[in-house]
């Protein structure tokens, strides 16, 4: 958010939505409170807002299930609920992320969609912790060719410097 707008101080709330939107409303000291759009539409609630552009953390929103190999019954239920597009999106974030090789306080984001065209997009950023500095990159290939995107975004974030933004992150 630094990067966007430097002249605001960023404070992290803690709380249910409603008890953040209502130390808002009460008139606390924030102009504003970020908070998930898709939140929000599930919990019905309507306010007026902006929609930011933010590149999430690799593999948000996506739910995973494992089951047994042996449970033929529950692995055919559980491929009934596959989504390829999904799978393609995801396998392109997890690569990027293995080829970074960051450890669980590395703040690299990462989000893969599939375009109007066809095309799958990955886009990845990593930071330094408190966000002045970051590089990014995105590209494009065919969604079969997830892992390869991957790899070659995690390749890129390297050349523009994304070891040493990782390396000065204690684990």
């Amino acid at each position: 958010m630094t990067q966007i707008r430097p002249d605001l101080r960023v404070e992290y709330l803690r709380g249910n939505v409603n008890s953040r939107l209502g130390r808002l409303d009460a008139g606390e000291e924030f102009d504003a409170i970020v908070l998930a759009r898709a939140g929000l539409e599930r919990l019905g609630v309507e306010r007026l807002g902006e929609t930011l552009d933010i590149v999430p953390a690799v593999g948000s929103g996506v739910l995973a299930v494992d089951c047994r190999r042996a449970d033929s019954d529950v692995v055919e239920l559980v491929r009934s609920l596959d989504h390829k597009q999904t799978r393609q999106c995801v396998s392109a974030e997890r690569m990027m992320l293995h080829g970074l090789q960051g450890h669980c306080n590395s703040p690299i984001a990462g989000h893969a969609r599939i375009e109007r065209d066809g095309q799958l997009s990955l886009r990845g950023m990593v930071f330094t912790r408190d966000g002045s500095q970051f590089v990014h990159s995105q590209e494009w290939a065919p969604p079969e060719r997830g892992e390869d995107l991957g790899a070659y975004v995690a390749d890129d974030l390297l050349r523009k410097g994304a070891r040493d933004l990782i390396g000065e992150i204690p684990h």
